[in-house]
């Protein structure tokens, strides 16, 4: 699951772009345009229901943490990406070294641990903190309650290696 849950979470954060992409294209490459919509909308719908079935069937624990700061710190990074179909999409061959970069982040992003901060899951409500454990080990925790006390510990299920969905 983990591996299959980094790939979505990541997937997820980029299909904004996908569905800027699938509006430009209309006019020209209809065809494409369906395609890209209709995988978009796919992969957040996929990925909305993981997380919730997550939630309710995952292994639920209890931590508690030393510190706990919001982490939204790619917004810039992620607007960039997002536009970046406005800027180059005119014809197919454009969208094809578009996809080929957008594979090549998914895959990049998927091998390593790093996950962090993703607008569209943010649209649904989830908040995205960096949290960090009393031996220092750090993760990133998504919920839809503000993390206000570190004190009182909060149950939650593992999504992937680090990170944590907590169980609201």
């Amino acid at each position: 699951m983990s591996i299959f849950a980094r790939f979505l979470l990541t997937f997820t954060s980029m299909t904004p772009a996908f569905l800027i992409a699938a509006f430009v294209l209309w006019p020209k490459e209809k065809l494409y345009s369906v395609i890209l919509f209709i995988l978009s909308l796919s992969i957040i719908i996929i990925t909305y229901n993981i997380i919730k079935i997550t939630q309710k069937y995952g292994e639920k624990i209890s931590i508690k943490f030393k510190s706990a700061k919001m982490d939204n710190n790619s917004n810039i990074d992620y607007l960039m990406f997002y536009l970046s179909p406005l800027l180059v999409l005119d014809n197919y061959s454009k969208l094809r070294a578009l996809c080929i970069i957008a594979f090549v982040f998914v895959i990049v992003k998927t091998a390593s641990a790093d996950c962090s901060f993703n607008p569209v899951l943010r649209v649904f409500g989830w908040r995205f903190y960096s949290i960090e454990e009393s031996n220092n080990i750090s993760y990133l925790i998504m919920t839809k309650k503000p993390i206000r006390d570190t004190q009182k510990p909060i149950e939650i299920v593992r999504l992937t290696e680090y990170v944590l969905l907590r169980v609201d």
